[in-house]
């Protein structure tokens, strides 16, 4: 009777063991693929201002052209942008707002293009418009804006 205790529990411990081998393996993979290291390195966090003006958790975005869906924490402050990975295995990174690229805007949201050597690009909801035009009012002077309606 104690055997059969003993192989179902040496199942469910194999199990709980290839579902964290599997995440790690997950995180080291992406992180190789899209390179963050190197954007990591190239956008160092800087939080200047302690006090984010707003975050949004679970935002999308591509890096270098590998989608990821509800994956990032996007903190505005007024200096720029901090993004998180939600994961542990991934650094963040700040891009200050004369980085940004382009602005894309549609009624479902906005989209920040990161001027980078590679595509980065990251998704926030529409109720932050007023508050990236009240922070950062030179990049919607200097930057190509594109209503998509």
């Amino acid at each position: 009777m104690l055997i059969p205790i003993a192989e179902a529990l040496l199942v469910v411990l194999a199990f709980i063991a290839a579902v964290f081998a599997y995440m790690y393996l997950q995180g080291f993979l992406f992180a190789k693929m899209c390179k963050w290291n190197e954007i990591v390195a190239d956008f160092p966090l800087i939080e200047s201002d302690n006090n984010s003006h707003k975050s949004y958790d679970r935002m999308t975005g591509d890096v270098n052209q590998i989608g990821m869906q509800r994956s990032f924490l996007i903190k505005i402050y007024s200096s720029g942008i901090s993004i998180r990975i939600n994961s542990r295995f991934f650094g963040p990174i700040f891009v200050p707002w004369n980085k940004i690229q382009d602005v894309l805007v549609d009624t479902r949201g906005i989209v920040l293009v990161v001027e980078y050597k590679s595509q980065l690009r990251f998704c926030l909801p529409i109720d932050a418009l007023n508050l990236i035009e009240e922070l950062a009012p030179d990049l919607w002077r200097r930057k190509q804006i594109y209503k998509m309606f």
